[in-house]
């Protein structure tokens, strides 16, 4: 029969080496981890970058949208282009559709 030194001896450094595998894999895990987080947050940040951007280009486009809908640069534009305006509107009468007429 085997006695207890002899096991304690043999299986030791099995215990030993498997201890130690299981610590690289714990601190090679614990590492990855912290790098995927660190990661991801450099990716919100540059994200979080692009939105700013975005918003402040959205808000110039929609004040230029404004501007260029205002009727006074409708008006001056209509001129630029030699458009007349039209004071008087006939309207033609074809069963029950109405038509507008200008001259």
């Amino acid at each position: 029969m085997l006695n207890r030194a002899h096991i304690k001896s043999h299986y030791l450094p099995l215990l030993r080496l498997s201890a130690f595998v299981l610590l690289v894999v714990v601190i090679l895990s614990y590492l990855w981890q912290v790098n995927s987080v660190a990661t991801t947050g450099y990716k919100v940040k540059e994200l979080e970058r692009r939105i700013s951007i975005l918003q402040q280009r959205n808000a110039k486009l929609k004040w230029q949208a404004a501007e260029l809908g205002a009727l006074s640069r409708v008006e001056e534009k209509s001129r630029e282009l030699g458009m007349v305006s039209n004071d008087q509107v006939d309207y033609l009468v074809e069963g029950k559709s109405e038509v507008a007429l200008g001259r």
